[in-house]
C-alpha cells in the first residue's frame, strides 16, 4: 500500500536526504578527455543514447594516458616527486632486473622508463617495498602465474608503471592473502593490462587502495579484444575467503573485461569513488555485469556494504546485462551517491535474490537504458529502500520486491512511501 508522507520524523530524513542531493557531486572532468556530468547532465537525462556522447566515450578509451595524467594535476602528485629511491634499474645500469635488486636487499626502487620483460613472478623478498617509476612497463613475455607476486607482504607500494600481462600471466598483481592476515597495499599512478584472470586480485587486502589507475582488459590499445575475465577480483569463487577491511577505488578507469569489471565477494567494505566503469557486451558476449556484488557464506561470512559515488557506468548499446549485478549471497548495504548508469537492455541494478540488501540509498543518480526496453531500471528486492532526487529513463524502479520504501525523484508527483504498518 501506497501512503503520503506524513510523519514528522520522516519528514526530517527526507530534508536531510534532499540536502545530500543539493551537494555538487559532479565527476569533474569532460567526458571526451575524462567526465562531466556539468558538461553533459542535459543532454543526458534527455537521452543518454546518442550517437555524438558514444563518440566522445570511444575517443576517450583510447587514450590512457590522458586519464592518469589528470589525476596528477587534479589529486596529487606521483610518488617520484616527493621519494628518493635508493636504487636505479635499468638496462646499463648495476641491476637491470628488478629482481637483482631485491634480492640484493633493496626496497625502494626506481625504474627507468623501458619495457622490463618477465618470465618469472617478480616476489619482492622484504615487507614494505616501494616500485616507483615514470612509465616503466614490466611484461610477461612467457607463461606465469602473475607478474608481481606481493601474496606473503604486508605492505606494497606501486607508482607509476605499467604492468602488461599480455594474455600470458594469469594475474598482473596477485596480492590475495589467507585469513587472519592483514595487507595494506597502494597501487597508484598505474596502468594494470592483459592478464588472463584478474589484472589485480586483492583478495584479503583488507584497508587497501588503488588510486588513479587505468585497468585494461586487453593486451595493447588498438584491439577491442578483451582477454582477461576481471579487472579488480576481491574474493574467491569458493567459500571460505573474507576480506575484513576496506578496499578503495578512487579515479580509476576499468574497460575490456570479459566477465566483470570488479568481482567482489565476502568483502566488509568496498568504496567506489570518480570511477568510469566501461566494459560493455559488444566487446565481450560473455560480460555478466560491470560490477558482480555478493556476500559470504559459511563461517565467519560478511554481507558487503559497498558506497558508490560520482561514477559513470556504461555497458553500451546492444548491452543487455545489468550495471550493477547482487548474486548468490546478500549484501547489507548499497549506497549511490550521484553518477551516471547506463545499459541498453537490462535494468541498471538487478538481483534475483530475494532479499538481496537490507537497505538500498540512490541520491541523485542518472539511470538510464533503452526506451523501448519493457523494464524497470531498478529490481532489488531490498529490505529497505530510499531514492530521492534521481533521474530514471524510463521506468524506474520495481516497487513491488521491496519490503518497506521511501521515494521522491526528479519525476515524482508526491512522496511515495511504504512501511511494515502502512
Amino acid at each position: 500500500m501506497q501512503a503520503t508522507f506524513k510523519n514528522s520524523a520522516a519528514v526530517t530524513l527526507l530534508l536531510m536526504l534532499l540536502l545530500l542531493a543539493t551537494v555538487d557531486i559532479s565527476v569533474p572532468y569532460d567526458v571526451s578527455r575524462g567526465i562531466s556530468r556539468e558538461a553533459s547532465s542535459s543532454q543526458h537525462e534527455e537521452n543518454f543514447n546518442d550517437t555524438q556522447s558514444k563518440q566522445q566515450i570511444s575517443a576517450f578509451l583510447q587514450n590512457p594516458d590522458y586519464w592518469i595524467q589528470q589525476g596528477y594535476n587534479t589529486y596529487a602528485e606521483p610518488s617520484t616527486n616527493t621519494m628518493t629511491a635508493e636504487v636505479t634499474v635499468r638496462e646499463g645500469e648495476k641491476y637491470e632486473s628488478i629482481q637483482e635488486a631485491f634480492d640484493a636487499g633493496y626496497t625502494c626502487l626506481f625504474l627507468k622508463k623501458q619495457k622490463f620483460n618477465i618470465t618469472d613472478p617478480i616476489v619482492p623478498p622484504k615487507e614494505d617495498f616501494y616500485i616507483l617509476g615514470n612509465g616503466a612497463e614490466i611484461t610477461a613475455t612467457e607463461p606465469v602465474s602473475t607478474i608481481l607476486e606481493i601474496r606473503n607482504l604486508r605492505y606494497a607500494h606501486l607508482d607509476g608503471l605499467v604492468f602488461n600481462g599480455n594474455g600470458l600471466a594469469q594475474k598482473c598483481i596477485d596480492a590475495s592473502r589467507p585469513r587472519g592476515q592483514v595487507p595494506v597495499h597502494q597501487i597508484r599512478n598505474c596502468k594494470i593490462m592483459g592478464a588472463i584472470l584478474a589484472n589485480i586480485d586483492f583478495t584479503g587486502c583488507e584497508d587497501s587502495l588503488i588510486f588513479n589507475c587505468w585497468i585494461d582488459g586487453r593486451k595493447a590499445n588498438d584491439t577491442p579484444d578483451a582477454i582477461t575475465l576481471y579487472g579488480v577480483k576481491i574474493g574467491e569463487f569458493s567459500d571460505g575467503y573474507v576480506t575484513g577491511g576496506q578496499i578503495n577505488l578512487v579515479h580509476c578507469l576499468l574497460s575490456f573485461h570479459r566477465n566483470a569489471d570488479i568481482f567482489a565477494k565476502n568483502i566488509a567494505q568496498l568504496k567506489l569513488a570518480n570511477c568510469l566503469l566501461a566494459s560493455k557486451t559488444e566487446w565481450s558476449p560473455c560480460l555478466e555485469a560491470q560490477l558482480i556484488l555478493e556476500g559470504g557464506s559459511g563461517e565467519g561470512s560478511i554481507q558487503p556494504i559497498v558506497e558508490i559515488a560520482n561514477c559513470w557506468v556504461e555497458n553500451g548499446q546492444g548491452g543487455n546485462v545489468p550495471n550493477i549485478l547482487v548474486r548468490n549471497q546478500r549484501i547489507s548495504k548499497l549506497t549511490i551517491t550521484g553518477g551516471i548508469f547506463y545499459t541498453d537492455n537490462s535494468p541498471n541494478i538487478y538481483s534475483s535474490l530475494s532479499p538481496c540488501a537490507e537497505t538500498v540509498t540512490i541520491i541523485s543518480a542518472l539511470f538510464e537504458h533503452n526506451r523501448n526496453y519493457n523494464g524497470y531500471n531498478i529490481v532489488v528486492p531490498a529490505q529497505k529502500l530510499v531514492s530521492v532526487g534521481n533521474t530514471y529513463n524510463w521506468d524506474g524502479i520495481d516497487k513491488t520486491c521491496l519490503t518497506e520504501y521511501l521515494i521522491f525523484d526528479r519525476d515524482s508527483q508526491e512522496i511515495e512511501t511504504r512501511t511494515k504498518t502502512s
